[in-house]
């Protein structure tokens, strides 16, 4: 039987969960709630494959360390983004700067949720592979719903898509 190294499986996901808190706090007071749904979504799904992760590890006879996906105060906290505090139900537009910045740290989530997949392809069952595919899903979707935000306040969407457009994105 192939040994699984969950120590790798528990640390990619780890950073998958950082990067995608990451970059969700950067909507948080820049972007209407509306807007956050499909981080919201992602944010569950993460939630849940990491509770199936460490079902499967005990399952298959990994390590019985309850702390390995969830580590608590033995691991620093993820960064998030500074707030912009204004007055009102409005939020400030976002500059151009912005958006580029969103863009890449949402790419940054779409590449960080691949390696997990390709980690996980061939080491758990089905159902838990799915629940990491469905994270990338969110993650295009949410691209998706910025698009209309990004063209009213900076004219275009393409910012979004920096790297040659949402279709490569979309294959897996």
């Amino acid at each position: 039987m192939r040994q699984i190294d969950w120590r790798l499986i528990a640390e990619i996901t780890l950073g998958v969960v950082d990067q995608h808190t990451y970059a969700w706090s950067m909507m948080w007071s820049r972007l209407p709630k509306a807007a956050q749904y499909h981080m919201e979504r992602g944010d569950r799904i993460l939630v849940s494959l990491r509770s199936d992760l460490e079902s499967e590890m005990f399952r298959t006879g990994g390590p019985r360390d309850i702390n390995l996906f969830y580590p608590g105060s033995s691991r620093s906290p993820g960064k998030t983004y500074p707030q912009i505090y204004s007055r009102g139900p409005k939020f400030p537009a976002m500059n151009e700067e912005e958006w580029r910045e969103l863009a890449d740290e949402l790419a940054k989530c779409l590449a960080r949720s691949r390696l997990l997949i390709n980690v996980l392809s061939g080491n758990v069952r089905a159902p838990t592979l799915d629940r990491a595919i469905n994270y990338n899903r969110s993650i295009l979707r949410a691209k998706m719903q910025l698009e209309p935000i990004a063209q009213k306040q900076i004219g275009s969407w393409a910012i979004l898509y920096r790297d040659g457009g949402g279709l490569q994105e979309a294959i897996l």
